[in-house]
């Protein structure tokens, strides 16, 4: 599910927060950098079946999206190393009415996107 193409816009968005967090821009509570990555990759049911399923109402047109999210409460710098588990890949139900991780969240069972 994350081909070259997804791995690109990952590195991309963690470079960035890499110059945001040495240039002391912003740290903690930062805010969240999000991007839609739906059309980089094509998403079968094997790559969301038994993946974690959060309800949560989305504006209808969110639907069938894929998302590269932050995490609520993450240190932008985590992006530089570690985005598996700072951040994110969603993949929200074709009714908008959830989302399914199916990438990053890692070691944290608490972990929640940003809104």
């Amino acid at each position: 599910m994350i081909n070259d193409l997804i791995k690109a816009e990952i590195t991309k968005v963690s470079e960035v927060a890499g110059y945001l967090w040495q240039r002391e821009w912003c740290e903690r509570n930062a805010g969240n950098i999000s991007i839609d990555l739906t059309g980089l990759a094509e998403i079968s049911e094997k790559d969301y079946i038994g993946k974690q399923y959060v309800e949560r109402s989305m504006p209808y047109g969110a639907a069938g999206k894929l998302i590269y999210i932050t995490g609520t409460g993450e240190r932008l710098r985590e992006l530089v190393t570690k985005p598996e588990k700072a951040s994110c890949i969603i993949l929200i139900d074709q009714e908008a009415k959830g989302y399914y991780i199916i990438w990053g969240a890692e070691g944290n069972a608490a972990f929640r996107p940003t809104s």
